[in-house]
């Protein structure tokens, strides 16, 4: 189980250790967790997309958990064309080296 904040609506992930009283606290206990701030996350399955829509994650907190969700967009008509071209136009190098 992967313990999390939700600050801003985004995820932010446990990172110990946990600052508590000026000490450095390890711990996996759900209670200390959640003392500090930090509630288990449930993942929901992604929902199936078309093509030129995408998914964006949403996230929900109730006093004990976290949930995540998908939010449906349209795409806006670029291709991976475009995205390569803008990736090419600030300096990435996009071409794909096979391992031999």
């Amino acid at each position: 189980m992967k313990y999390a904040r939700l600050a801003g609506g985004a995820l932010s992930l446990l990172r110990l250790p946990i600052k508590a009283a000026g000490a450095d606290v390890f711990t996996n206990d759900p209670a200390i967790l959640l003392a500090h701030g930090c509630k288990p996350v449930i993942y929901e399955d992604e929902p199936e997309i078309s093509g030129g829509e995408y998914l964006v994650p949403e996230y929900s907190e109730t006093a004990d958990s976290i949930t995540d969700g998908w939010r449906i967009e349209e795409s806006d008509g670029a291709t991976e064309d475009d995205y390569l071209s803008a990736l090419r136009e600030l300096g990435v190098d996009t071409d794909e080296e096979e391992d031999a």
